[in-house]
């Protein structure tokens, strides 16, 4: 599932749904920048969402390609 915002490109590859983890590909201009694994929270409404620094990026965003 992929989120695409200009030249930047988040990736997740893998969803542990036992564990709540995310592992995300970032990349910038297709190239990558890093690979993390993440653990994702749910909001008060319940939707799922993971943080990278002080931005929140929700799983219903994300698109299957």
């Amino acid at each position: 599932m992929k989120l695409i915002l200009g030249s930047r490109e988040f990736e997740i590859t893998a969803y542990n749904m036992q564990t709540n983890r995310v592992t995300v590909v970032y990349r910038v201009n297709g190239r990558v920048m890093f690979r993390k694994t993440l653990w994702c929270n749910m909001d008060r409404k319940g939707g799922s969402y993971f943080r990278l620094g002080a931005d929140k990026f929700y799983l219903s965003e994300f698109v299957r390609v």
